[in-house]
């Protein structure tokens, strides 16, 4: 655990008991994986930094970027900070999640077609009306009732 003393010029982070930089302060050159600070503000020289709730970074860590004259921790913490890591990647610098997608199956090219006429279309077919047929005499003799 790193000694509360006055900061070295080499830290790369300073956590500060009370808030706009003052009262103790505590050094952080390196991860701390169990450490318990009441931290109120902190200066950052380079490269932000993880501060977690719980001992060997659990909990839900913040990520700090850029010095703040006023901290404000998350409830979890209950205003201690007990682990603390740099991190190597710029403030700037989102990682996206991994894909967990499978892969899209390769493109396959369809086979060039070749633009043809259009096909003709079958002709209707059309009825012609019949002739009128003459009418044909009745031959048959009308039925006759007997009475």
């Amino acid at each position: 655990m790193a000694a509360l003393a006055a900061a070295p010029a080499m830290a790369d982070a300073m956590l500060f008991a009370r808030r706009d930089f003052g009262g103790m302060r505590f050094a952080l050159t390196r991860e701390e994986p169990n450490m318990s600070f009441s931290a109120r503000s902190i200066r950052i020289d380079e490269r932000p930094w993880e501060l977690c709730p719980r001992d060997f970074f659990g909990g839900n860590c913040i990520r700090v970027a850029a010095s703040s004259p006023k901290l404000n921790l998350p409830r979890a913490f209950s205003g201690v900070v007990r682990s603390a890591r740099p991190l190597d990647l710029p403030p700037a610098v989102v990682v996206p999640a991994p894909d967990r997608r499978p892969p899209d199956p390769p493109a396959i090219a369809a086979p060039e077609r070749r633009a043809s006429p259009p096909a003709a279309l079958p002709e209707p077919a059309v009825r012609t009306p019949e002739p009128d047929k003459p009418k044909e005499p009745d031959t048959k003799a009308p039925d006759r009732k007997s009475g």
